[in-house]
């Protein structure tokens, strides 16, 4: 009876891992972008509701606006997809590489940016292709909200037939506009609802999800929602986001994500520096007959109260309840009748 019970335990643990494995399968990109939602949401509460120096001011507004002159503003962002987009060009230059980017179209330029690269549909509308069975799902939405409703024609799939994706064989050119018409369903049901503000937190928390989430691990390059892909051209499992080749490092493409991390922790550290330098606050002890009336350093330790100032520091507290035993007066004596009364009984 305890082997079957076993058994059956093992049998259990392997259907759980199995149906984990199935459920991330269909579920593309769902965990990279929960945390790069994240972090827009805590830069977008900072820049909002926190007086920021002009460093830090600067970082933020290239992580949303991909700019540090705060050109637009987010409500606009909310409402319409950037006419940068409105032409896209060779997806692996802009979501893979920084060689042929230019100032505004590679991977790092802006958090909007990458979540575009991160959830839109790739070539064939991967991962809705042929026999997309209507279960999974891109950056946690379904085929019809990322666009491919339109010009779908019977069975399933992303609008079979058509020639246009967001790929790596994508150049600037108007088409049949259905390559920009997958890059504003993305705007407008996963990059518009990650601007959002987050009104349950402070902007301690948000810097705080910040600094945990920019952090790189030691031994990697980019951040943990960047790593592992391949060149990101929209090809089957490509869908991605990568600060690959000459990203790093490189004035010609600055990456939101290294300036804002760097920031941040600069102005951790000057803060721990000033907490670190902060001289001690001063208080006026109340004033005595015999006490001086000079102001000296706060402390609570009773080793720094002078000795030959025990009865003035006695006369200055509150009396305790048995204030006869313990002031060292002497106890009067017991009344008489009362020791009459103990011996008579």
């Amino acid at each position: 009876m305890f082997l079957v019970f076993i058994w059956m335990m093992m049998l259990g643990l392997s259907g759980s891992s199995l149906g984990t494995g199935i459920s991330e399968h269909h579920n593309h990109n769902r965990d990279n972008h929960d945390v790069l939602c994240s972090v827009l949401k805590a830069t977008v509460t900072l820049y909002k509701r926190h007086r920021s120096g002009e460093r830090l001011k600067k970082a933020l507004k290239r992580a949303i606006f991909g700019n540090e002159s705060g050109e637009g503003n987010i409500e606009t962002l909310m409402e319409t997809l950037p006419e940068e987009y409105n032409h896209p060009g060779n997806r692996q230059h802009s979501c893979g590489s920084c060689t042929y980017g230019d100032s505004s179209d590679y991977p790092g330029w802006s958090i909007p940016h990458d979540i575009l690269c991160m959830c839109t549909v790739g070539s064939g509308g991967f991962p809705f292709l042929d026999r997309y069975d209507g279960t999974a799902t891109l950056c946690g939405r379904s085929s019809k909200e990322l666009g491919c409703d339109k010009h779908q024609q019977s069975g399933g799939g992303c609008h079979n037939g058509n020639t246009h994706w967001w790929n790596d064989f994508t150049e600037s050119y108007n088409g049949n506009g259905k390559v920009k018409e997958h890059l504003e369903a993305t705007w407008k049901k996963v990059v518009k609802t990650c601007l959002e503000t987050l009104s349950n937190i402070t902007p301690g928390q948000a810097r705080e999800t910040l600094l945990k989430q920019l952090k790189v691990d030691e031994g990697r390059s980019s951040p943990s929602w960047a790593r592992g892909h391949g060149p990101c051209g929209g090809g089957s499992a490509d869908v991605c986001v990568s600060y690959g080749y000459q990203c790093h490092d490189n004035p010609k493409s600055p990456q939101w994500w290294q300036e804002l991390y760097e920031t941040l922790t600069a102005s951790e550290d000057t803060h721990s520096k000033e907490k670190s330098t902060r001289t001690p606050r001063k208080r006026t002890r109340r004033k005595t007959e015999d006490a001086p009336t000079t102001a000296e350093p706060e402390d609570d330790s009773e080793e720094d109260v002078p000795q030959d100032r025990g009865s003035e520091s006695a006369k200055n507290r509150p009396l305790p309840l048995l204030s006869h035993q313990q002031s060292g007066a002497p106890l009067p004596p017991p009344h008489s009748c009362l020791l009459s009364a103990v011996f008579f009984f």
